[in-house]
């Protein structure tokens, strides 16, 4: 187990934290751009709560993918730990840092686009997988040939 939390570590800074600051900031410009905001008023304190925990969240969520390379689980019990894990970490975030509506219809629309994100993301990222698996053994019928 000890290999797997040095890469949860290892993606989590050096992939997750970029990564995660990055989402906030676009998710934050779109936010701007769609909406008729006049002025925004933001202190020092919570644009930092907002870094911070764009920079937690992404550490986290990024570093916890480690669990696709624990060869003996199955991919049930992989999908199934990962979507768990994110979420016991991330509403709670979501919900104290307002990116989540505080309300029963908020909370309800807010889970509903996570389900939906993570099963586009996780059908996109098997497509590339059994691409790339299609293709090694293409070139392995090469090889062998």
């Amino acid at each position: 187990m000890n290999k797997y939390i040095k890469k949860f570590i290892t993606r989590g800074l050096i992939t997750g934290i970029p990564f995660g600051v990055f989402i906030g900031q676009v998710v934050f410009a779109i936010f701007l751009l769609l909406t008729d905001v006049k002025n925004i008023e933001t202190t020092k304190e919570q644009y930092f709560i907002q870094l911070i925990s764009s920079a937690f969240t992404g550490f986290y969520c990024v570093g916890l993918s480690v669990v696709f390379n624990i060869e003996k689980w199955s991919l049930l019990k992989q999908t199934i730990i990962n979507f768990l894990g994110m979420a016991i970490v991330y509403f709670p975030i979501a919900y104290f840092t307002g990116w989540m509506p505080k309300n029963f219809i908020g909370i309800a629309y807010f889970t509903l686009n996570y389900l939906i994100v993570y099963i586009v993301i996780w059908i996109i990222f098997k497509y590339k997988i059994r691409h790339i698996n299609k293709q090694l053994s293409r070139q392995l019928n090469k090889i062998n040939k």
